[in-house]
């Protein structure tokens, strides 16, 4: 296990993405809203993150946390992820519908097999 004062920091925008209300929409369908947010992070990860130069770092429960060399990336692909979000739960009933949140920051981070850590990570 690497620990903090044995691990090389660099640079990275931390962006984490979480859905809105997930509870309550969990609640009206549970099994669709898996369903559709299963399909949404597989598109995100297999389009948006590579075209972003982003690599997904791990998805929890109804959130993705991922992190980019560049600020502006980060940024772009929060964009196109919301986009294919209201694109893809269009036909959705609006009080069922999918909807995000992000945070981004720029911080020093260090990593392991796991995850990656620093107080940039939690305020993204």
């Amino acid at each position: 296990m690497i620990l903090q004062a044995e691990a090389t920091r660099r640079l990275r925008a931390v962006l984490f993405v979480d859905m809105v209300d997930s509870v309550r929409i969990m609640g009206l369908d549970e099994a669709g809203t898996v369903a559709r947010w299963r399909e949404l992070m597989a598109a995100v990860a297999a389009v948006d993150l590579p075209k972003f130069g982003g690599r997904r770092v791990k998805l929890q429960g109804d959130g993705m946390l991922a992190e980019f060399e560049s600020t502006v990336a980060a940024v772009e692909c929060a964009l196109a992820v919301q986009a294919r979000t209201i694109r893809s739960e269009a036909a959705v009933d609006a009080q069922r519908r999918i909807r995000l949140r992000m945070g981004a920051h720029v911080a020093d981070v260090f990593d392991d097999e796991f995850d990656i850590y620093g107080d940039g990570v939690n305020l993204a």
